[in-house]
């Protein structure tokens, strides 16, 4: 939970229109993962560090990355 706490601080502290994600280590598809998560009603991996997924204009997913848009960025 400290890595999350800590990521957290980092978004907040962000300036930009894109937040981007990179899962190192990951076996597999993160759009997969993230689609396996929330059919159970769980939290995304943007969830999962705060982001509002919901209010991102556009969401763009790698194998180990995804990238979530913003028209108008507010931290708070």
């Amino acid at each position: 939970m400290k890595i999350f706490s800590e990521m957290r601080l980092k978004l907040r502290e962000a300036k930009g229109p894109t937040i981007t994600v990179q899962v190192k280590g990951l076996k597999g598809n993160l759009r997969k993962y993230d689609e396996e998560r929330m059919s159970d009603g769980d939290f995304g991996i943007g969830g999962l560090l705060g982001i509002d997924e919901d209010s991102a204009e556009y969401v763009k997913y790698g194998r180990d990355t995804v990238s979530y848009q913003f028209p108008d960025f507010n931290a708070e």
